[in-house]
């Protein structure tokens, strides 16, 4: 399946360079949002972190065009009291529980065992707790235990969850190293473990997830703003 497919509920891991993508043009693409979407990255006071929420505005409308095969001017934008971002947008039954989250930056460390492995721990919690919903709502992190499966290096490594001590069978986990010693990783739950005070997000899901999905996905590929926002059909 190629990275950049558009319909049928496609399940897409996209990594972008944002210096890049913004040295090349960022007020060419903060016009292609919506003016309150423009006005939110511009509330940002350094250009470095404006960079980064358009960037992700820019993903998320190209993954929600690609996935739901929605036109760009319809894709509609939410987020959780916890800061989770997700659309509004009409869901195929192939895809009832489709939705999406972004990691703005990565953490760039020496390639001691010990750094690799804090870096590993920080991503799966990031991934936990936005998956959840409450982002840093959720507290403290050290509820949050993992056990990572032994793997090769530069291997994706599975993981197990441990909440408040407690096997977490219903949530799988896959943490995939990047280019430039950073790491991402993947985190699928039920919808019964989403905390949205707000309703909205949870609304918008149903039925039980595919529990071999985290492992079954696409690894995740680098790609430019304009082959997405091409294949979004907006330029």
């Amino acid at each position: 399946m190629s990275p950049l497919a558009r319909g049928g509920g496609h399940r897409f891991r996209w990594v972008l360079d944002v210096d890049e993508e913004m040295a090349l043009g960022f007020q060419r693409h903060l016009a292609l949002l919506p003016e309150p979407e423009q006005r939110h990255v511009l509330s940002f006071v350094q250009p470095a972190d404006q960079h980064r929420a358009l960037a992700s505005r820019l993903m998320q409308r190209a993954c929600v065009c690609l996935a739901l095969a929605v036109e760009w001017p319809a894709v509609t934008l939410a987020l959780t009291k916890g800061r989770k971002p997700f659309t509004t947008c009409a869901k195929p039954s192939s895809a009832p529980n489709f939705n999406y989250n972004v990691s703005h930056e990565g953490l760039a460390h020496d390639e001691a065992a010990c750094e690799a492995a804090f870096q590993r721990l920080w991503s799966l919690k990031e991934a936990y707790i936005k998956a959840r919903g409450d982002g840093l709502g959720f507290a403290p992190l050290s509820r949050a235990a993992f056990h990572c499966a032994a793997a090769g290096r530069g291997a994706a490594v599975s993981a197990e969850l441990m909440l408040d001590g407690a096997p977490q069978p219903n949530w799988r986990f896959l943490c995939e190293p990047l280019p430039y010693g950073h790491c991402v990783s993947v985190a699928l739950g039920p919808p019964s473990g989403v905390v949205d005070q707000l309703g909205a997000f949870k609304a918008t899901l149903h039925g039980a997830p595919d529990p071999g999905a985290a492992a079954a996905g696409p690894s995740f590929t680098a790609v430019t703003l304009e082959q997405l926002l091409a294949a979004a059909g907006v330029v």
